[in-house]
């Protein structure tokens, strides 16, 4: 896998921080030549501005990476709820 873990890092630092915590755990990842993509599960605890309430989130994330000039850079990010299934009537 190329240097993507530092990539993660840099972006990250890069992005507001409304999260008090937040903790992430890697589902897939994969590279070949100048393209990587990577799925997380994230999970998120933080403050609401509005209310200064304790709220949660979770998301899977999936990520598509392209080398450019040498460095890895995130062309798509995309992330929805992990919402559990409800069953029907």
């Amino acid at each position: 896998m190329p240097a993507l873990p530092g990539l993660l890092l840099w972006a990250d630092a890069r992005r507001p921080q409304p999260a008090f915590d937040r903790r992430q755990r890697d589902v897939v990842e994969y590279a070949s030549g100048d393209l990587a993509y990577l799925v997380q599960n994230e999970h998120l605890r933080y403050r609401v501005p509005q209310t200064k309430a304790d709220a949660t989130r979770d998301y899977r994330v999936t990520m598509v990476f392209r080398r450019e000039s040498g460095q890895w850079r995130i062309v798509h990010r995309q992330a929805d709820s992990l919402l559990t299934k409800q069953g029907g009537d």
